[in-house]
């Protein structure tokens, strides 16, 4: 018996423990939402040529509440399916009705049945075709150490997610590992076979050509390659699918610019007509790209040089609003792996345009080019990501005669900088000033006088025309203080609230509130403080409040109160400044209130809003209090009672708390001395 439940029982229990653990993650996991439904139905375009059940993820959208992925799987596909099953099994017409209390335990059972991870593979299989990718990897992750069904089924829907996740070279890595399955796993076998499969040889070419036309689809050349040449070293010599492989890898190589590869490859196909086919395309290609048949062509491999000195040549001597020659340039240094080269013919181009006019169409092609050029230098290894910038200034002699001890005529020359060398970090620097330049002659033309402006001008000018959000990042990269920005979004916020104006929906636009703040209510003014809101809590640093001031400051001064969310957050930061502010600002009563909340916490009532992890007691670290702002609020007070007689009371309020707050000071203080004393008395 003992042996019995070692051998049988116990392992046994184990794995039903292990499924049970897995149903109840899907009653308690909730569904993932897609927020962007252009790219949903993308991935199901993408995912229709498996064959998989049909997911009805549309009606996810449409649910007013979060689903788990029980509830999910019953309401688009599960019910039904455990209907067709309770159908069958008590073979009745498929149009009966059944009523509920005579079906409705044996559909429960059924839908369990379906969700249940040793038995079918119906759930995992929607879970796939309802693209929710990231809880297919969780999934598999729950079974993978134990669960000895449908593990090649598993490891290629796994695949899948990985491949429309965008992590390519780990998709290819599982479906390689799936290939295992494909005659045993009755899923694989129904969606990739053909019912007249013959051998397994024959079934793994299949397998790969039905995935390699996934990753077709995302244009994964190097995993098809892998894929490809895989499928080939398995196939039969007599394989009708082999011509195709070799034409699948040959057409992959030519997309990468691999010329010589691709000549090899089409070399090997064995079908004389997909050669011919092959090779059409590969003199097609070099064609289209003009002088790159000599580039390629081993005959030519010691004029590259002298080629490339004779393109930057007419690069730079004719006009670069027809100027093909930089970006042919730029383009055979990238096929050629040179990515630092590329980045120096981008960056000389985008330079030369920044010395014409400012129009739209320059500043749009300047701006293409800094981003070229920084792509190319984020592929190359770090300490190589820099590019040696011309400078046009050069040396320059002197023309004051001089002579040396003998009195023969000596020209002194004064030496400048021939060129210059610019890091990864400058260039985007660079790139970031051109696109603001270039949001600014969008949204007015007649701002052309920015072109040779700095980064605090052109901060100043973002943040008159309302490109808030543009001018903070400005401030981020070049290190310079966004209280102006912020104080500028700060007066738009108020002038909307004195008189709402529905032109502001073009500026809001500017600044993506669709993306950073809620705009279900529609009302500009909402939206407008919602943006200001949203700003300044990103963009505060931790343990600092200039931004918190530099907002409160404004509004004060303009005679408006401070929102909710700003009085919390200024309170958690840095309350004794608040106070200041306030103070300052005349308001006397708010001031006080926020003191007298201040006191309390400290004394343990309320401290967490203020940011304090401890109230005042002798054993905890010290706290303390703005005592001169308090006493001079109190002398505020006092002076305003003389004329008002309705500030006395508040005067003796803040008179009486503060008496307590000086007495459970000294008390606390007789208690910590007390308290060292008996420590050190203890040892």
């Amino acid at each position: 018996m003992l042996h019995s439940i070692k051998s049988s029982l116990a392992p046994r229990t184990v794995v039903l423990t292990q499924a049970y653990y897995v149903v109840m993650w899907l009653r308690e996991t909730t569904a993932n939402p897609t927020s962007q439904p252009s790219l949903l139905e993308t991935s199901i375009q993408r995912l229709s040529s498996l064959k998989l059940m049909e997911s009805r993820t549309s009606n996810y959208r449409t649910q007013q509440r979060s689903l788990s992925l029980l509830e999910h799987f019953v309401q688009c596909s599960g019910a039904k399916h455990a209907h067709n099953l309770l159908i069958n099994s008590m073979d009745i017409d498929n149009s009966d009705l059944i009523p509920w209390h005579c079906g409705m335990l044996t559909q429960m059972t059924l839908i369990a049945q379906l969700v249940w991870p040793v038995s079918n593979f119906v759930f995992p299989e929607w879970l796939l075709s309802s693209c929710q990718f990231l809880l297919v990897q969780e999934y598999v992750r729950l079974l993978s150490t134990w669960c000895e069904w449908n593990s090649a089924s598993r490891k290629f829907i796994l695949a899948v997610a990985l491949l429309e996740m965008g992590e390519t070279r780990k998709a290819c890595d599982h479906f390689l590992r799936a290939s295992s399955g494909v005659l045993t796993d009755n899923f694989l076998a129904t969606i990739l076979l053909e019912s007249s499969t013959s051998t397994e040889n024959r079934a793994l070419v299949l397998y790969y050509l039905k995935i390699i036309e996934l990753f077709e689809q995302h244009k994964a050349s190097d995993c098809i390659i892998e894929l490809a040449c895989t499928a080939i070293t398995v196939s039969d010599k007599d394989d009708p699918n082999l011509p195709t492989l070799h034409s699948i890898v040959f057409t992959q190589h030519l997309n990468l610019g691999h010329y010589v590869e691709a000549y090899h490859c089409l070399n090997s196909n064995p079908d004389n007509e997909r050669k011919s086919d092959c090779l059409r395309q590969l003199v097609v290609t070099l064609f289209e790209k003009k002088k790159l048949i000599d580039l390629v062509s081993f005959p030519y491999v010691d004029m590259y040089n002298e080629l490339e000195k004779i393109v930057i040549g007419r690069a730079r001597s004719v006009d670069l609003i027809e100027n093909n020659y930089y970006n042919f340039l730029y383009s055979f240094h990238v096929n050629k792996g040179n990515l630092r080269k590329a980045a120096s013919v981008m960056y000389e181009q985008a330079m030369r345009l920044s010395q014409e006019s400012n129009s739209i169409e320059l500043l749009t092609k300047e701006a293409q080019c800094l981003l070229a050029c920084i792509n190319c230098l984020n592929l190359v290894s770090e300490k190589y990501r820099w590019i040696v910038r011309p400078v046009v200034d050069e040396a320059y002699s002197n023309n004051d005669e001089k002579r040396n001890i003998t009195g023969k005529e000596v020209l002194y020359y004064k030496a400048k900088k021939t060129v210059e060398i610019f890091e990864l970090k400058d260039i985007k620097k660079e790139y970031y000033l051109v696109n603001a330049r270039l949001k600014l002659s969008k949204h007015n033309s007649n701002l052309h006088t920015v072109a040779q402006a700095g980064p605090a001008e052109i901060i100043a000018v973002l943040t008159s025309v309302g490109l808030y959000t543009t001018a903070l990042h400005i401030c981020d990269e070049f290190n310079i203080s966004k209280c102006s920005v912020l104080e500028g979004l700060t007066s738009q916020c108020l002038r909307l609230s004195k008189q709402e104006d529905s032109n502001a929906w073009d500026w809001l636009i500017q600044n993506n509130v669709f993306d950073l703040v809620n705009c279900s209510n529609n009302c500009v003014v909402d939206v407008c403080w919602n943006l200001m809101k949203t700003l300044t809590l990103l963009h505060e640093k931790k343990n600092e409040s200039k931004l918190y001031k530099c907002v409160a400051s404004k509004l004060l001064q303009q005679g408006a109160f401070l929102p909710q969310w700003l009085m919390i957050s200024y309170k958690k930061k840095n309350p004794s400044e608040l106070l200041r502010i306030i103070l300052n600002s005349g308001r006397l009563l708010e001031a006080l209130d926020l003191t007298l909340d201040y006191i309390n916490a400290i004394l343990g009532e309320g401290k967490e809003y203020f940011g304090l992890d401890t109230p005042l007691i002798a054993t905890g670290p010290p706290v303390w209090l703005p005592l001169n702002t308090i006493e001079l609020l109190l002398l505020e007070l006092k002076n305003a009672s003389d004329v008002d007689h309705t500030y006395m009371e508040p005067y003796l309020k803040l008179k009486n708390t503060l008496d307590d707050y000086v007495h459970t000071v000294k008390r606390v203080s007789e208690d910590m001395v007390r308290f060292k004393t008996q420590k050190s008395e203890m040892y």
